[in-house]
């Protein structure tokens, strides 16, 4: 049995991405030897991090048992394959790439990788530099970036019990924005959060971001810092 992931018509938001997912998952874990299709043909642009969403949801499939194999629909000699293939999509999806690509720029990239505890700080600080060279920012923010930052890829390697997480970075110049997504496929904050806690799905989300809620493994502080901070507001 085929399953197709039609990224140009669905993948047009973070939500769309999200829904599209949880869907992947629910087709194998009701048929485990689906071939998965990843059709790019009607796609001509998308954000990284929608294509990370389902990075992590093939790496937690994976991680579950399931063995994900199938084929890449996508002209490799399109704009999309190429930025893909630079952004390291086909490469942490053990797909190989025909072509030669060119090197991101590191002051307007991060391309999406996986990250641990041994090279968290590096990772930081790409992101933090894609910041610095995009904005205009005063020290003070800068550091309070530095810290809620790193706290957000503390918090997966510390709380998603997979110690890993996956980033990805961008600069839209005409856009006036950076799109930044910080990824995993852990037991998730509801889960986290109630090997202490007995709240709801909508309770945990809720109560995250305040100060001392915590599973016991942190102080609860660094999303409610991150919350409290205006300019991320």
């Amino acid at each position: 049995m085929t399953y197709t992931i039609n990224i140009g018509e669905i993948f047009t938001s973070q939500n769309a991405s999200i829904s599209s997912c949880k869907l992947l998952v629910d087709q194998y874990k009701k048929f485990p030897e689906t071939k998965l299709i990843i059709d790019f043909n009607q796609c001509d642009f998308i954000y990284p991090d929608y294509i990370v969403l389902l990075l992590c949801t093939i790496k937690y499939l994976e991680s579950i048992g399931f063995i994900v194999t199938g084929k890449i629909k996508i002209n490799k000699d399109s704009n999309l394959a190429k930025y893909l293939a630079k952004m390291n999509f086909f490469e942490n999806l053990q797909v190989q790439f025909p072509l030669d690509v060119e090197k991101v720029d590191d002051k307007n990239s991060v391309q999406i990788q996986r990250y641990t505890k041994e090279n968290q700080i590096v990772v930081l600080n790409s992101i933090l530099k894609v910041l610095r060279e995009n904005s205009s920012m005063n020290d003070n923010v800068y550091t309070s970036l530095d810290y809620c930052l790193n706290e957000i890829l503390d918090n997966v390697l510390n709380h998603s019990e997979q110690n890993e997480g996956w980033v990805v970075a961008q600069h839209f110049g005409q856009l006036n924005s950076i799109r930044l997504v910080v990824a995993d496929y852990g037991i998730g904050i509801h889960n986290s959060l109630n090997l202490k806690h007995n709240f709801s799905e909508e309770e945990a989300m809720l109560k995250c971001i305040e100060e001392g809620v915590t599973n016991g493994k942190g102080q609860g502080h660094g999303l409610y810092a991150t919350v409290t901070i205006p300019f991320l507001r």
